[in-house]
This record gives C-alpha cells, sequence and structure tokens, in this order.
C-alpha cells in the first residue's frame, strides 16, 4: 500500500511537471507571437512616417533675408503653388526683414526670391520664385478637420540646419492665441493655432506643419510664443493662412476696414478703472471707445467716445481681440450690425465697412 501511494505521488509529481512545462510553453509563443506583430506594426509606422519625410522634404525650402543695413533673419517656407508667374512660397511676415530675398531648394539650388506682400497682423507673407527645374507643392488640408491626438511633422531650418524633421501629435486644435501687433499691451488679434509636442524652433518658421496625408494643415510659428516652454509649439491653422495666402497673391496685400478707432478691454479693468471711464460695475465684456477719428465710418454712423460695442453681427464680443477677429473676418463694402451701450441703454446701428 505504501508503495502504490509513493508510485501515485510519483506520477502526479510527473503530470504537473509536464502540465507545467506545456503551460510555459505556450506562453512563451504567445509572447513571441505579440512580439513580432508588435514589431511589423511599429515597422509599418517607420515606414509611413519615412515615406512621408520623403515626400514632404522636396516641398520645403529655407529662406534668408537681407536688408540695407546687413541685418539677416532666415527661416523656412513651405511651397505652395505654381502657376505663369512662378512658384509661391508660403513663409512668416517675421522672416522676411529686406528685399534682398535668398530661397534654398533641397536640391542645393540657390534663388533669388521677390516679396508678394506680407501681412504683418496674420504674421504671414509670400515669396515669389522662379525655378528652372520642376518643384513639388504641398497640397492643403483643412485645419478644422483635424484632431486632437493625430501624428504630425515639422519640417524647417532650426539654427540653420537645413531639412530637419520634428515628429509630435497634435495637443489642442480648439485654440487662439492672442497678438499684440504694436506692444501696447492690448491684444490686436486672434489667430487660430494648432497646438503640437513636435519641436517648433525661430528657424522652422514659415515651415509646414505636416498630417500623415502629406497635408500641410498649418504654418510654423515660433513669433506666436515668444518664451520657450519645452514641448509647445503653435502653427498657425492652414484655413486661416490660405484666405490671406489668396489676398496676398491678388492684391499684394490683405486690405482690412478702416475704423479709426481706439479701444479698451473691459473684461481687464479693475473697479477703479470703470469707475474713471464711468462703466456700471456690471459690465464684465466688451471694448470701451477711448477714442474716434473723424473719418471714422462709425464716427460718421454715429457712435462716440465712451460707448462700449457688445456685438457685432450678432456675435459677443468680449474684449479688443474679439473685436478685431470679426472685423478684420469682414471685407470692404459688407454690411454690419454693432450693438454698443451709452447711458445705460441699449442702441443698434448699421454700417458698411470701408
Amino acid at each position: 500500500m505504501k508503495k502504490l501511494t509513493i508510485l501515485i505521488l510519483c506520477l502526479l509529481l510527473a503530470w504537473n511537471g509536464y502540465m507545467t512545462y506545456e503551460l510555459f510553453k505556450v506562453k512563451e509563443e504567445k509572447v513571441d507571437a505579440n512580439t513580432e506583430s508588435n514589431v511589423t506594426v511599429l515597422n509599418s509606422v517607420l515606414t509611413e512616417i519615412t515615406d512621408l519625410v520623403m515626400q514632404s522634404e522636396p516641398k520645403v525650402v529655407s529662406i534668408t533675408s537681407r536688408n540695407e543695413d546687413e541685418t539677416i533673419t532666415s527661416g523656412s517656407g513651405s511651397i505652395y503653388k505654381s502657376d505663369e508667374n512662378g512658384v509661391y512660397i508660403i513663409t512668416n511676415a517675421h522672416v522676411i526683414n529686406g528685399n534682398y530675398i535668398e530661397v534654398t531648394f533641397i536640391n542645393g539650388e540657390v534663388i533669388l526670391g521677390s516679396l508678394v506682400g506680407k501681412d504683418e497682423v496674420s504674421d504671414i507673407a509670400v515669396v515669389l520664385v522662379k525655378p528652372e527645374f520642376n518643384v513639388e507643392t504641398f497640397k492643403v488640408g483643412s485645419s478644422s478637420k483635424s484632431k486632437k491626438g493625430e501624428y504630425v511633422l515639422a519640417i524647417g531650418s532650426p539654427l540653420d540646419l537645413k531639412g530637419s524633421v520634428s515628429f509630435g501629435i497634435i495637443s489642442s486644435i480648439d485654440r487662439s492665441i492672442g497678438v499684440d501687433q504694436n506692444n501696447d499691451g492690448n491684444i490686436d488679434w486672434e489667430i487660430n493655432i494648432i497646438q503640437t509636442d513636435a519641436a517648433i524652433n525661430p528657424g522652422n518658421s514659415g515651415g509646414p506643419l505636416v498630417n500623415l496625408n502629406g497635408e500641410l494643415i498649418g504654418i510654423n510659428s515660433k513669433k506666436i510664443l515668444n518664451n520657450n516652454y519645452e514641448g509647445l509649439g503653435f502653427a498657425i491653422a492652414s484655413d486661416d493662412v490660405i484666405p490671406i495666402v489668396e489676398k496676398i497673391i491678388e492684391f499684394g496685400e490683405v486690405e482690412r476696414p478702416y475704423l479709426g478707432i481706439k479701444v479698451k478691454d473691459i473684461s481687464n479693468m479693475t473697479i477703479y478703472q470703470k469707475s474713471f471711464y464711468d462703466i456700471p460695475i456690471d459690465i464684465t465684456n466688451g471694448i470701451y471707445i477711448s477714442e474716434l477719428f473723424a473719418d471714422s465710418i462709425l464716427f460718421l454712423s454715429g457712435l462716440r467716445s465712451g460707448d462700449i460695442v457688445s456685438e457685432i453681427n450678432g456675435v459677443l464680443i468680449d474684449n479688443e481681440g474679439d473685436f478685431s477677429k470679426v472685423i478684420y473676418g469682414l471685407n470692404i463694402g459688407d454690411e454690419v450690425d454693432i450693438t454698443y451701450f451709452r447711458n445705460n441703454e441699449i442702441y443698434s446701428v448699421k454700417m458698411v465697412l470701408q
């Protein structure tokens, strides 16, 4: 009986050992299979990205600009389109500081360019070149269709390192940044931007932000953010860029309605400031008209200094950035309906922008 018990125990131990071996063998096979699968997926993604880089790099140029004082600025450019006049390149306005413009293509060719026009408000400029070789142009994608978490490439020439590429994701698309154009502490313009963690340096300015379809969805701009924050880059959204570029190509500039007005943000005012300007404490948004010129269409339509603009065409105006964004989004000749406060009364007036 004792021998039988020992035999049974030995058989059980042997069976347990066999099953343990088989179990580990199956797990090992699964791990190997998963590893191979992961490697395949990773290689596929890497191949897609490297192919995208190869497709995009020929559409990016380096730009050097020099003025009469021999001050040199540099940045990048994105090849937008071509016609019988030449090839149009989008860059940032702050990259162009003079009439002498050199454009370097990926093949090493350096060509003198001419400035078609630039718009300081949006920091967009267009340069025209006439190369004697074929160039590729970007297909423009809609920035409004981009999604948070999408992979993107930022291509440019940081620190004069031509053809540099950084890779990241879209961190935010629903974002706008106020621009103080004349450094007076007031927001003159709000621009729609794409936030990305792809590295964007001064040399990247004017270069493209590209999605995985190879579409240009933004123009990189270092000027948008003066401070250096790790992992925080911005590109001007293509849906804002292209209409401005087309106006520059057609007219050489972006004509905006003349308002002849100076304003102050109510949202930033202290109780003391509101009291000084005789603004009711309970009014927390809108813009206060501090000065109107006699030739202003607003003045000619009945508005006066001290009035508070609260709505334009039904759009609430919280600050000067909102005001500029709405007005600059309109064209000369457009009719606008402005709602404003005066002496605790609400008024509305229609006018045609000039």
